[in-house]
This record gives structure tokens, C-alpha cells and sequence, in this order.
């Protein structure tokens, strides 16, 4: 039960990261006369393939959808496998701020399964978000602490059935990050030190694998703040490099995996589509090796139903939010 009920938790996150996602693909500028309607829903599909003997064979494939208020906030989300199997439903609610206040998770029968409240404290910050089934059993439970700069110091996070886990940070006296320490019961996991060599971060991660032995993952990061070099060792010895390359408008270009000496083992590339209007509609990410021979990809396509209106006036989000509706999947 407990992993099924992570599985769907990630699933609904994962769909709301791919429209976040989207977004920031959607601000790249194509050149073409863009109109200024709103998205009233999307269909995104998603598929992940591997390449044996000449043929690309199916590993996963789901849908997720949304439906958009006029302000662009997700109102609701549904994802479910292709032939229409492990449906789930979730429905988002905001305060008079505009912030997610409550998400309701529906399963495939229509019935309430959880409900996740978030609250936030006088500076407009998360303080807490806590996950209840209809009958009140707590089931996710996150707190938050932030200093008197409104720098979050402390993350706890309590999930049934697993060990609650601590997250302490720490900040030089310009306000950057240095240190971030988890810990479960008493016992540190994972370990993040910070450092800034010109103004350029360098995060660096070590962790105690199940098997005793000590993993490393030093994380570089370009001028424009995002990571463009990861370094990995085991014990200590180097065991891969993999080098990040962005296209201009922020989304990933190319992932490159190297061996210690150098020598490249395999290659990612990433290819988007935009419609008329800047908005992301396909993507496609595929593997090779050094020889360019294909391994594996992942490919979304996403359909965009758009508010015939040019420039839509502003609505009440209240008056939109309703009791969830069943979504039947799309062919």
C-alpha cells in the first residue's frame, strides 16, 4: 500500500512538473505571430521506448491532463495508463492569494481517497502541508521552518510507513546556501556542501549506500545558475562525468556521459515542437551510444484546447471549482 500510494503521489507531481515544464518551454520565442488566448486544457502523452533488434519496443506509456483556470492555475489532473487502467484524479483549490490552498485525490470510482492541505505563515510562505484519508488518518505530513530572512532552515517531512526524514540548511552571510544535512531519526543520510567560485555554484553530495560504501555527486553550475557538469565517485575513485548543454531558452539541448578518462560512453539529445502561439506541443529525448547506435527514448505529445478568446477577462477562480469531474481517456 505504502508504495502504491508513493507511486501515485510522484505521478501527480510529475504532472504538474510537465506543465511547469511546458511553461518554461512555451517563453521560448519562435518567431511566429503569436495570438494571446488562454489554454483552457491539455492532453499530454507520454511514452518511454527501448530499441532491440532494430524495433522500438513500448516500456511505458500514460496520459496526464489538465484543465486551466483563466489565470492559468491547474484546477484539475488526471492521469491514466493507456488503455484507461490506474486512473487517478486530482482536483487543486487557492486561496485569495492565487496559492494552492488544497488538492483532493480521487480514485478511478470517483470516491475522495486523500486530501492534501497547505498553509502558509504571515510572509506568505509554506508552514505546513499535511495529507489525510476521508477518516482523518494522516498519511503525508511536510513542516517548514525559515530564519528571521525568510530562509528556510528546516524541512520535516513524516510518511506512513517510512522514517521520518530532517533537512537542516545553513547560510553564509550573504544569504547563500551552505550546507544541507538530512536526517533519519538520528542518523545523517545524504550530506549537500555549497560552494561559489566567482559567483558560479558548485553543489557537492555524498551519501551512505545500503552496502556501506560512500557515493559521491559534485554538481558545477553555470553562469546562468543551472547544472552543467556532474562528476560521480565511488569511495572516492571517479566513475562518471556527464556535461549538460541548454538551448537559449533554458530547456535541456544535450546530456554527454563520459568514462573517468574522458572517453564518451553515451549521448543524449532533446528535440521540442512549439505551436503558433510559443507553447510547447511535442518533445523527444533519445539515446545513443559512442557509435550513434539508438538505445532508448522518451517522447510527449501534448494537445492544447485553447479559449477562443483573444484576450479573456478575468474570472472568479472560485466559480470554477466544482465537484471533480470523471475524465474518460481519450483515443
Amino acid at each position: 500500500m505504502r508504495d502504491t500510494y508513493r507511486q501515485i503521489m510522484v505521478a501527480a507531481l510529475l504532472g504538474l512538473l510537465l506543465h511547469v515544464s511546458a511553461a518554461a518551454q512555451g517563453s521560448a520565442d519562435n518567431g511566429l505571430n503569436r495570438l494571446k488566448r488562454k489554454i483552457k486544457s491539455d492532453l499530454n502523452e507520454h511514452a518511454s521506448y527501448k530499441y532491440e533488434s532494430g524495433t522500438w519496443l513500448v516500456m511505458t506509456a500514460f496520459f496526464v491532463e489538465h484543465t486551466f483556470s483563466p489565470e492559468g492555475k491547474v484546477l484539475l489532473q488526471t492521469s491514466y495508463n493507456r488503455d484507461g487502467s490506474n486512473r487517478h484524479q486530482f482536483e487543486m483549490f487557492y486561496d485569495g492569494e492565487g496559492r494552492i490552498s488544497e488538492k483532493r485525490h480521487y480514485t478511478a470510482d470517483g470516491n475522495l481517497a486523500d486530501s492534501c492541505v497547505i498553509t502558509y505563515n504571515s510572509s506568505g510562505k509554506i508552514d505546513s502541508s499535511i495529507c489525510k484519508t476521508p477518516a482523518g488518518k494522516v498519511l503525508l505530513d511536510h513542516k517548514y521552518k525559515y530564519d528571521a530572512e525568510g530562509r528556510e532552515i528546516e524541512f520535516l517531512v513524516w510518511e506512513k510507513g517510512f522514517q521520518p526524514i530532517r533537512k537542516v540548511h545553513t547560510y553564509d552571510d550573504k544569504g547563500n546556501l551552505l550546507e544541507t544535512v538530512s536526517y533519519g531519526g538520528d542518523k545523517p543520510i545524504p550530506k549537500e556542501t555549497y560552494s561559489y567560485d566567482s559567483g558560479r555554484k558548485t553543489r557537492r553530495t555524498i551519501f551512505r549506500l545500503p552496502t556501506g560504501e560512500t557515493a559521491e555527486e559534485i554538481a558545477i553550475y553555470n553562469s546562468e545558475g543551472k547544472p552543467a557538469e556532474y562528476i560521480y565517485s565511488l569511495n572516492g575513485a571517479p566513475t562518471q562525468r556527464k556535461v549538460v548543454t541548454y538551448n537559449p531558452g533554458g530547456t535541456y539541448a544535450e546530456e554527454a556521459f563520459y568514462l573517468p578518462d574522458g572517453k564518451l560512453t553515451s549521448k543524449t539529445t532533446y528535440e521540442y515542437k512549439y505551436d503558433r502561439e510559443a507553447n510547447f506541443i511535442a518533445s523527444e529525448s533519445k539515446t545513443t551510444t559512442v557509435e550513434g547506435e539508438p538505445t532508448s527514448k522518451t517522447v510527449t505529445k501534448r494537445t492544447i484546447t485553447y479559449d477562443e478568446e483573444i484576450s479573456p477577462k478575468p474570472k472568479d477562480l472560485a466559480s470554477k471549482q466544482g465537484v471533480a469531474k470523471k475524465l474518460k481517456p481519450r483515443r
